[in-house]
């Protein structure tokens, strides 16, 4: 999402402010791009009337300090305020409508489009926020904060990769945790400080990838799991070694396929009401010194706890039917 070309306010030396006028609905794509660093644009004003900011509009406006997103706007386009520098303060106006132009009001922002702004330090998205990208905050190596909204259904892989957050707590409403690329990076791979996620009461199913690392991560320690939940996808957690503190609810029936692989679990206990164990689901958990499996267990999965070096025996209930 470097500018591959200039837009029109590229330049001028000596502008300072940007006024989009109302009733205009679009900004353009790469309206106020630039292909090196334009210092000089402080000010953006965006009225009600805007409805979508379009891909790279602001790309290397690092002069702007602070910008306000409309409460009508309805897409944010890839990379519409990447590598602005100085942008410390992002404020999304509430909407005061459930409808727009006869559609339900939701906010959905594309990848990358806040990627490398260096100064950026806490965000709160409004209540009407359906979709956020992958790679939305990658590289802003000062955030610290992030509130998410009930309502979000779907957020993408690496969308906090690079900062420095440490606490992360997920809405009920969360569906998806990644949309477009092909399955296996989960939307904190990358977040290199983030020590604890917190699950918000009432959601039912933790999606499939969604904590999952490419690549080990040391620094994930703590997952809250709400009773609400009654299934754990596949490669959920998948490689998350220092994860050593997880409680999983009592309503739990299914736990998928590499759902636990490759974590720091020194002991694990399954709920009465699980029914199934996937393949490897806790597979590679070194640290593994004891494993309660209870009763109504129907299927245990083709090596659930294969290198778990320290766990001598595992009792089967006699409701299992089937072990891989």
């Amino acid at each position: 999402y470097e500018g591959k070309t200039d837009g029109v306010t590229a330049g001028a030396l000596h502008l300072e402010e940007v006024t989009f006028t109302e009733g205009m609905q679009t900004i353009p794509e790469r309206f106020c791009s630039n292909m090196t660093e334009n210092k000089n644009i402080q000010r953006v004003i965006i009225p009600e009337s805007v409805t979508m900011i379009d891909t790279c509009a602001f790309n290397k406006c690092s002069g702007i300090e602070e910008i306000k997103i409309g409460k009508n706007v309805r897409i944010i386009g890839s990379g519409a305020f990447t590598n602005c520098a100085n942008l410390k303060k992002i404020i999304f106006e509430e909407s005061d409508k459930d409808e727009l132009a006869g559609e339900t009001y939701q906010l959905e922002l594309a990848w990358n489009v806040f990627m490398n702004d260096i100064s950026l330090e806490a965000v709160k998205f409004p209540k009407h926020t359906k979709n956020i990208g992958g790679c939305i905050f990658k590289g802003c190596e000062n955030l610290k904060s992030i509130e998410l909204p009930e309502g979000i259904e779907n957020i993408d892989q690496r969308f906090i990769s690079g900062t420095k957050i440490r606490q992360l707590t997920i809405p009920s409403t969360i569906e998806n945790g990644d949309l477009w690329y092909p399955k296996g990076l989960g939307i904190i791979d990358g977040a290199l400080y983030l020590k604890e996620i917190q699950f918000v009461d009432g959601v039912h199913t933790i999606p499939d990838y969604f904590c999952s690392y490419e690549n080990e991560n040391d620094s994930l320690k703590k997952v809250i799991i709400p009773e609400s939940v009654t299934s754990i996808g596949d490669n959920t957690f998948y490689n998350c070694k220092k994860l050593e503190n997880i409680v999983i609810g009592y309503n739990v029936k299914t736990i998928g396929d590499y759902a636990f692989y490759g974590c720091a679990l020194g002991r694990v206990s399954i709920p009465s009401v699980t029914t199934s164990i996937g393949e490897y689901a806790f597979a590679d958990n070194l640290k593994m010194t004891k494993a309660t499996l209870r009763k109504n267990l129907l299927s245990i999965g083709d090596g659930a706890f294969k290198n778990c070096g320290l766990l001598a025996t595992v009792s089967i209930p006699t409701t299992v039917t089937y072990i891989g």
